[in-house]
Parts: C-alpha cells; structure tokens; sequence
C-alpha cells in the first residue's frame, strides 16, 4: 500500500473514483432528499413518489447495467448513472422513513400558533430532519462505492474497480489487498468527516441523544 502511494500509481485510480463518486451520489442526494421530504411531509407527495419509488426500489440497481450500456455506452456517464441509480430509491425511503419520525407534539404546537402547512414544512419539519438526513446520506455513501466497483469492472481504464480487477487478473495479490485496504481508508476517513461535520453543525442534536 506504501509502496502503490509512493510510486504514484494508486492517487489517480483513487481520484477517478473519487470523481465518479462525487458526480453521482451528489446528484442522487439532490434529487433524492428533497423527493423524500416532500412524500414524507405530504400526502400528495406520498401518492405520487411512493408506489414508483417501492416499485424500483425493489429491482436490483445491477439489473439496470445493460440497459444503461446500451444508452449511456461504458464511459463515465454510464458509471455516474450506476451510482445514482444505485442510491437514489434507497435515499428517498429512508427519507421518508426520517419524515416519518417526526414528533406529532412540534407538528401539532406549529399549526395551533397558526403556522400554514408550507411554513410548518420549512420551520418545523426540515431542521427536524436535517441531522438525520445527513445520517441516511453517510449511509448510502458507502453502498455507492458498491455500485461503482461493479461500474468500473466493465469497459474502465482507471479506478478503484478496475485496478482490483487487473490485480486480480495477473494475481497480484499485494496488489489487491492494497485496492481493499484503499477503500477501508477511504470508508474511514469520509465517516470521521461527515461525523465531525454533523456534531459541529447539529450540537444540539446529540446533546439531545445523550439525555
């Protein structure tokens, strides 16, 4: 593993992933969350996202390689959408699942001092759910580093994936281990941070789990 770093052969497989990690997941967090808040929080919502999302939630996200090759082709494009396509049903549910726990009481006193649903919905709701949603993020962060792999083993020339499946290939077994090791780093490393982030911006949040 020092070795890889050192040379420089293991950062720009790392970058590339990182890349492709970034574009994906990000995208999925943009479309996912706020589809969540708005069927958790709504019934129309809820009609509208829900049964779509149960459907395609349930189909393996693999399931979609093919058909993403035919459109997409096996270049980056194709790799991000595996990502997103990877999480994004997952983030929705969970977000729902978030809304879900809201506490009835904070609702309830909301709408009594005369706040409308929309306002109940950014002042009430939202700051609710906001630690928990950087949670769900951190989560699902990890399974998209599952579905990039499976990504990078068709048609890459870098990555993470693909220096795995070269090592594999020509039993490189330091190799290998090394590409494992990289991605436990890499684990660790984003976890500390999102954790750091979360307890510095959402204190009270875990003061409040504390109790």
């Amino acid at each position: 593993f020092a070795t890889l770093l050192a040379s420089g052969v293991l950062l720009p497989e790392v970058l590339a992933s990182l890349q492709r990690i970034v574009i994906g997941f990000s995208v999925a967090a943009a479309v996912g969350v706020p589809l969540g808040l708005a069927a958790g929080a709504f019934i129309v919502g809820r009609q509208l996202v829900n049964p779509i999302n149960s459907f395609m939630r349930y189909i393996p996200p693999t399931a979609f390689i093919a058909l993403m090759i035919v459109y997409f082709g096996v270049g980056e494009a194709f790799k991000v959408m595996v990502v997103f396509f990877g999480v994004i049903f997952f983030i929705v549910q969970m977000i729902i699942d978030v809304v879900d726990d809201v506490d009835a009481r904070y609702v309830e006193i909301a709408l009594t001092s005369g706040l409308s649903n929309g306002e109940v919905f950014r002042r009430v709701i939202i700051p609710y759910c906001l630690p928990k949603i950087l949670d769900v993020l951190r989560v699902n962060l990890g399974a998209a580093w599952t579905f990039l792999v499976a990504a990078e083993l068709i048609g890459a020339q870098t990555g993470l994936g693909h220096f795995i499946a070269v090592s594999q290939r020509f039993l490189r077994l330091n190799d290998l281990y090394a590409g494992i090791l990289t991605f436990g780093v890499i684990g660790l490393v984003t976890d500390f941070v999102l954790e750091r982030l979360s307890r510095r911006i959402f204190p009270w949040y875990y003061i409040a789990l504390k109790r």
